[in-house]
C-alpha cells in the first residue's frame, strides 16, 4: 500500500465510522497517526475505535465498517479482550481495539492522533499517555 493509499484507507475508515452514532472516537496509532515518519509500503493500520458503552462487541464482530477497497476480510482473530487483527484480501493488515471511553484507561499509547472526538477522547488519551510517566521511578 502506498502512502497515499494508506491515507485514503484511513479517511474511508473515518467516513464509515462518522456515520454511526455509537462511535465516539477514532484514534490512529503509529503510522496511522499521520505523524512522522510517514507510512511505507509495509505499514499496517493501527486504530482504536471508541464507542458508547455496550456497543464495543458490534464493532469487533461486524467488520463492515472496514473499507472494501483493500479487499474482503481474509482472516480475523481476537488478539486481546479488546483487540483484533484483520488480514484483508490484498494482504493489508489492520490491527484495532474497540473500547468504551472508560476502557481507554486500559490502553497504552505513544505516537497517536485523535481523528474523531465526540467524547473528550483526546483528553482521556493524554491522561493514559501520561500515566506510565507518573508511575516511573525518578
Amino acid at each position: 500500500m502506498t502512502p497515499g493509499e494508506h491515507r485514503d484507507f484511513t479517511l474511508e475508515v473515518l467516513a464509515n465510522l462518522e456515520r454511526d452514532a455509537d462511535v465516539l472516537g477514532l484514534v490512529g496509532l503509529g503510522s496511522t497517526s499521520g505523524l512522522p515518519p510517514e507510512p511505507d509500503q509495509f505499514s499496517d493500520h493501527d486504530l482504536f475505535v471508541v464507542t458508547r458503552p455496550g456497543a464495543q462487541q458490534r464493532f469487533r464482530s461486524d467488520l463492515r465498517w472496514l473499507p472494501g477497497s483493500a479487499g474482503p476480510v481474509a482472516l480475523s482473530f481476537a488478539e486481546t479482550a479488546h483487540g483484533l487483527k484483520v488480514l484483508l484480501g490484498s494482504g493489508h493488515l489492520v490491527e484495532f481495539a474497540v473500547f468504551d471511553p472508560d476502557e481507554l484507561s486500559l490502553a497504552r499509547v505513544n505516537r497517536h492522533a485523535v481523528l474523531l472526538d465526540r467524547a473528550d477522547i483526546a483528553t482521556r488519551l493524554h491522561r493514559v499517555q501520561e500515566a506510565p510517566r507518573r508511575s516511573r521511578p525518578p
